[in-house]
């Protein structure tokens, strides 16, 4: 029973986390056009879930709670190592770098005891609930503990909102899209001798999706959904430089560049 309720209170956190995610940034900026991608959401929901169950039930399944506290927090620690060590080879295949990302987790270790602590203190404190004789008092404290739980989910999805970075390209994004004459170069050029069919976009009704590029550190991927139904992925720089230009564009909603960006 308290490993079930460990598994639920990792999926709640799961749950507030991903849609705080996928819905902060297109609230927190309507000037961009900003759309939530459904399948992004729902992919980030699911491994979240996986993720956050299997810590829930790894931190209730040890009886004393200084045990679930420390073992909990060193074998959550242990799960994302495995996960960063499979995916960085599958994805990038070069181990000359791996030690470099593994250093970086092991600090992950002190907030992985926090985490641990948060969700033990939960599962303690759902138990308690459970055994209240007094039907009101017990909805009111089951009330605070779902609202605490949701709460740890909503703040770090908040830390998914667009830095000042992001927005300065974005915003010349908008601004040369909006535009159908001549622009100063300082404020954003795509790559138009690739995407010829861009000029007869410019000023048509769009919307925009965003993500930190799977392909080079300080860069985004846009993608730009026309009204027509024509559709434009770029990689687009962070860097907040005087001239702005967008690395690579190509038509559809992938990125499909393969080379590290210069």
């Amino acid at each position: 029973m308290r490993i079930k309720r460990g598994m639920l209170v990792g999926l709640v956190v799961a749950l507030a986390y991903s849609i705080t995610a996928s819905v902060i940034n297109p609230l927190s900026f309507p000037r961009f056009h900003l759309i939530v991608n459904w399948q992004a959401f729902l992919t980030t929901w699911v491994a979240m879930s996986v993720g956050l169950g299997l810590a829930g039930a790894i931190v209730a399944w040890f009886t004393e709670n200084n045990g679930a506290i420390v073992g909990g927090g060193a074998m959550v620690t242990g799960l994302i190592l495995i996960a960063v060590i499979i995916a960085y080879i599958t994805i990038q295949n070069k181990i000359q770098l791996l030690f470099v990302y593994i250093v970086a987790v092991l600090p992950l270790f002190g907030a992985s005891i926090v985490f641990a602590w948060a969700l033990r203190w939960a599962i303690n404190q759902y138990s308690q609930i459970k055994r209240e004789e007094k039907l009101p008092i017990r909805k009111k404290m089951l009330r605070q503990l779902i609202c605490l739980v949701i709460l740890a989910g909503l703040i770090p999805g908040i830390f998914n909102r667009f830095d000042l970075t992001t927005l300065d390209s974005l915003t010349r994004v908008t601004q040369r899209l909006q535009s159908t004459g001549e622009i100063p170069e300082s404020i954003f050029r795509f790559p138009e001798e690739n995407i010829r069919d861009l000029d007869k976009h410019l000023g048509m009704d769009y919307t925009l999706y965003s993500r930190p590029s799977t392909q080079s550190v300080g860069f985004i991927d846009v993608t730009i959904y026309f009204k027509d139904g024509y559709t434009l992925t770029c990689l687009i720089p962070t860097s907040m430089d005087l001239y702005m230009f967008a690395s690579y564009c190509n038509e559809g909603s992938k990125m499909e560049i393969i080379q590290t960006p210069e």
